[in-house]
């Protein structure tokens, strides 16, 4: 679920309510079309009542992501939304509940008004208690555990000081258990990172960049190039099509990456084909091909994005590609490319036909990247599918638009 938040237009002022998942923003007042982005974390404060400028701001840290878990001989997956208190105060709430939900959240950045306190729950720790609320120990063995899509973030309550007492800024609640003693051994934070707003002219030929609001790769229709916002200001990222569409074809992203294992044991489509137990015979000349996964770029049900990575990798006729992006992209890059470099292992465990053996392999098994780039496949539409010819692969049209919600 969405949170919404208030923003304010860099160019004019004028505030309007986005969802947080929202990067490419269009100003209804000035027409300026911005893209969003953060050096660090993007950081949010819930509202406070009473007519304090400067309330006294607690972070919490908030973890969403697909979690896959290789358990037992099983794989598990599942969506993890958990806020938890970032600071050593015990008798603070350890979540924020729904609160974040029912309210309208604003941008916490440079030049907030407050005193803003260091948070001493980082990722790792969210990530540590996120396995904690997905693991099952009647299930076996846990030989492996991967984050996907993950977004962290820092969620701020205010708290209030009035008339010798601690309030809860968001219902005005006394915290009676609250005293000086437990705030004065916070330590504030540093200086803020401000929001970075990117224009949406393509840093090649000028032209309007194009994506949905929850993209993170906005493309070029005019020199047909793809661009992800790294490090404020924006990166080419390689992308290829596949040539034979059809002129009505729909085009879905997905990742392209060249890898093999650290410890040496999968460096080719060969080694991938013994490991995993696949009952095909597979030609000769695999023996020497680059192992290439292909993942989807676009956030869907944890299940079908096993299968569609599994099968599409272990297609046996590589797809015949040109540089270049295509025009009618029906769904936004919403995945990057590390969070599929992370589910790499989680593939290799879907594609297993004997995973007594595979599952571990798993145990410690890491991917090095050694070339990405953004594959562009065509679909065929129907009135309730999605087909690629090429692959005889079929996805429910409703799963990839419910896809652009999670």
């Amino acid at each position: 679920m969405f949170w919404d938040v208030r923003y304010e237009c860099p160019q004019c002022g004028a505030p309007q309510d986005l969802d947080e998942a929202t990067r490419l923003v269009l100003c209804h007042y000035c027409g300026v079309r911005s893209f969003l982005s953060a050096s660090d974390l993007f950081r949010f404060a819930l509202p406070h009542k009473g007519a304090v400028d400067a309330p006294y701001y607690v972070p919490y840290l908030r973890f969403k992501g697909f979690v896959f878990r290789c358990e037992g001989l099983s794989i598990h997956h599942g969506l993890v939304d958990i806020t938890r208190r970032a600071v050593d105060v015990p008798v603070l709430p350890v979540s924020l509940g729904y609160r974040p939900q029912t309210l309208v959240l604003r941008h916490l950045n440079v030049g907030a008004k407050g005193i803003i306190f260091d948070n001493t729950l980082h990722r790792e720790d969210a990530s540590s208690l996120a396995a904690r609320y997905t693991d099952n120990a009647d299930k076996g063995e846990v030989f492996h555990r991967s984050f996907i899509g993950e977004s962290t973030s820092l969620i701020y309550l205010p708290l209030l000081r009035h008339e010798s007492q601690w309030l809860e800024g968001v219902t005005m609640t006394p915290l009676e258990s609250l005293d000086d003693e437990s705030i004065a051994g916070l330590s504030q934070s540093g200086p803020l990172s401000p929001l970075i707003f990117l224009s949406t002219l393509c840093p090649c030929c000028g032209w309007n960049l194009q994506g949905e609001k929850t993209s993170i790769v906005l493309f070029c229709p005019n020199c047909q190039s793809a661009w992800e916002a790294v490090g404020g200001g924006w990166e080419k990222v390689p992308a290829v099509s596949v040539v034979h569409a059809a002129q009505e074809d729909l085009f879905l992203p997905f990742w392209r990456i060249t890898a093999e294992s650290s410890d040496g044991l999968i460096t080719s489509q060969a080694d991938l084909i013994r490991i995993t137990g696949q009952p095909a015979l597979y030609p000769a000349e695999r023996e020497g091909r680059p192992l290439s996964f292909i993942v989807p770029a676009f956030k869907m049900r944890p299940d079908l994005f096993l299968r569609l990575s599994r099968d599409f990798t272990l297609m046996k006729k590589p797809f015949d590609l040109c540089e270049g992006a295509p025009r009618n992209v029906f769904s936004p890059v919403t995945l990057n490319a590390s969070d599929a470099l992370e589910s790499l292992p989680a593939v290799c465990a879907t594609a297993s036909a004997v995973r007594h053996l595979t599952f571990p392999i798993l145990k410690g098994l890491r991917f090095i990247c050694k070339e990405q780039a953004l594959l562009f496949l065509p679909f065929s539409e129907t009135v309730n599918e999605l087909i690629q010819r090429d692959a005889s692969i079929a996805i429910l049209r409703q799963a990839v638009l419910m896809g652009k919600a999670l």
